[in-house]
């Protein structure tokens, strides 16, 4: 490989690292990986899974057993996707991928042409 180009590809990654949008990115993803009442939130939600997963094994789709299990799982989502943390987190994982959209179109263009 060019060694400019070399050069070039270090730069570019030094230039996203301290990126305001990487930095925030981080800094959330930080957060949520401390966040006990995220981490509970979490738990509550694979255990909703694992619950609407057994109750679809033991009874039809349209049973009163299995609306329940879903509804219950659509509550953990609600509650863990609502979370400040969550939020905030999601939010700056989509504003690190817009850069990463708009260095790659950069770079390579509309590939459609």
């Amino acid at each position: 490989m060019d060694s400019k180009l070399l050069i070039e590809l270090e730069n570019l990654k030094d230039d996203i690292k301290n990126s305001l949008e990487y930095k925030e990115y981080l800094s959330a993803e930080k957060e949520l990986e401390d966040s006990e009442e995220v981490q509970l939130l979490s738990y509550k939600k694979e255990m909703a899974i694992v619950d609407y997963e057994d109750s679809l094994k033991h009874f039809k789709e349209d049973s009163l057993e299995v609306k329940k299990a879903k509804e219950k799982l659509n509550e953990a989502i609600s509650l863990l996707n609502s979370h400040e943390i969550v939020v905030k987190y999601n939010n700056a994982l989509t504003k690190l991928n817009i850069l990463m959209s708009e260095i790659e179109k950069e770079i390579f263009g509309d590939l459609n042409d």
